[in-house]
Order: C-alpha cells, then structure tokens, then sequence
C-alpha cells in the first residue's frame, strides 16, 4: 500500500514539474513562444498582457536602442500608404539575419504639404529577422495622391 501512495505521489509531482519544464519560465520566453504566427496586432497584445499577467514583476531586460547600420537598414523595405482618415500605415519587412527593427521613423512629402513630416510609426511588437510586421501612426494633414515616403530613422535593440 506505501509502494502505490509514493507512485501517485512521484507522478503528481513530475507532472507538475513536467509543466515547468516545457513552458515559459519567464516573460520575454511566454511572448517569444505565443507570438508565433500572430499576425493581428490586437491578438500580439492580448498575447502580452496575458503574459504579463502570467509573470507579474518580471521585466522585459533593458537593451540599448541604437540607429540600424546603412548595410542593416537596406535590408528593411516596406508599402505604405495614406487613408483619408488621415492615417498613415504600412507593412513593412525586415530582411537582416539578426537585428530586430524596433522603432521606425518616416518622412514623407507631398505638394500640398510644406515643409516634410516626420513621424514615429507605431509597432505593436519589434520586427523579428526575416519577418513582417504592420505600423502606422495619425498623420496632420492628408497630402494628395501624388506624395512619396522613405525611411528617416531605423532603429534596433541590443541586449
């Protein structure tokens, strides 16, 4: 009767570690392993506030932002364009083996809009390497159809 009591007891007890063992032991690990194949951005972050509620306390670690190398940054192209709301969205591709891209900076001109507007575009997660990711931001005044955009700043993370 003891043997049988120790071999429910070590079962229940590898199977909870067993749990441990296989999913995420920390923040950065649960939003890595849930992002995948996410492509709404709503859906990226209900991924982290669940996450974050998972892991309460534990940060992101802090990395330094720093501006992409021109060679890093050829390997980032994207389509964009404006909506009448006016919003300015796009998606865009990180084509590099091993920086992410984690804030995007465009400038854009157009006829009817003097001088040439900057804006930070919104990314509701970095873009990993060899991967896409969708950002846009509300823009101040709608250009006309005829307008051009090119990448002002493009910046990484490093741990």
């Amino acid at each position: 009767m003891k043997f049988i009591f120790f071999i429910i007891l070590f079962l229940n007890i590898n199977s909870a570690s067993a749990w441990t063992l296989f999913g995420p032991r920390s923040l950065e690990d649960c939003i890595l392993e849930n992002m995948k194949g996410v492509t709404s951005d709503d859906a990226a972050l209900q991924i982290r506030v669940a996450c974050m509620q998972k892991f309460p306390g534990d940060e992101p670690k802090k990395c330094k932002m720093r501006e992409m190398t021109p060679a890093e940054a050829n390997n980032v192209t994207g389509n964009a364009s404006i909506s009448n709301t006016p919003y300015f969205s796009g998606s865009f591709y990180n084509g590099n083996s091993v920086a992410t891209v984690d804030e995007i900076v465009v400038i854009f001109r157009a006829d009817n809009i003097k001088p040439p507007q900057e804006y930070k575009l919104y990314l509701s997660y970095p873009i990993a390497p060899k991967s896409s990711n969708t950002a846009g931001t509300t823009v101040q005044l709608a250009p006309t159809k005829n307008f051009e955009w090119n990448f002002r700043s493009l910046k990484t993370c490093t741990r």
